[in-house]
């Protein structure tokens, strides 16, 4: 996020809303997830329960801003502009980045489970957003890749960019059903390169 024309409140605001974050995760990693409570989080963080509320109405909401900050990651990427890259290099890449975002922000295995068990729980559908850069981005590799006559045209690149992700998804599931006992990168971009084909031009 741009902070260079927020106040200093606001600043402040962001800072104790990453610390809160940070210092959840860190603690998610030390012990179980059902043993942290609201009041060690506060204590850790240096912060009051009241002020814990201001940002996030749960420990498991914690867990559902790894989404807006892998959007962050997203923005400052130029995937999309890569000259170097044809369309399904680039879905490639942007996924990669998606499935690097756990390591980045110190998510284990446990911690990815708990995001999906909130997932199936909770109202908040920002993660099914259009509107996310991370969906957004992928959509525009899929239109450029259909208009350079790279990706199939007989279907909507919407639908095209949501199958990606539903099978991107599907992949993470698979990976935490077998207890994350190999590596899901690796493993998951070799088996959605095969899965693009379907999407290629006849």
């Amino acid at each position: 996020m741009d902070t260079k024309n927020l106040t200093n409140r606001q600043k402040q605001a962001i800072e104790t809303k990453n610390k809160i974050f940070n210092v959840t995760i860190d603690l998610f990693n030390e012990i179980d997830f059902n043993e942290v409570t609201i009041r060690k989080i506060c204590k850790e963080a240096n912060v009051s329960i009241g002020t814990f509320y201001l940002y996030f109405k749960s420990k498991q909401e914690i867990l559902y801003e790894i989404y807006k900050k892998a959007d962050e990651i997203f923005k400052k990427t130029d995937i999309v502009s890569r000259k170097d890259l044809n369309s399904f290099e680039k879905i490639i890449e942007l996924i990669k980045i998606q499935m690097n975002t756990y390591e980045t922000f110190h998510f284990n295995t446990n911690l990815v489970k708990e995001l999906y068990i909130y997932q199936l729980h909770s109202e908040n559908n920002y993660f099914l957003s259009e509107e996310r850069d991370f969906f957004l981005q992928l959509n525009l590799v899929v239109e450029e890749g259909q208009n350079n006559q790279e990706i199939r045209n007989d279907l909507l690149s919407k639908d095209i960019t949501w199958k990606i992700l539903k099978f991107s998804r599907g992949m993470i599931f698979d990976w935490l059903i077998h207890h994350g006992n190999y590596n899901y990168i690796e493993t998951n971009i070799s088996e959605l390169s095969l899965y693009l084909q379907v999407f290629k031009c006849n």
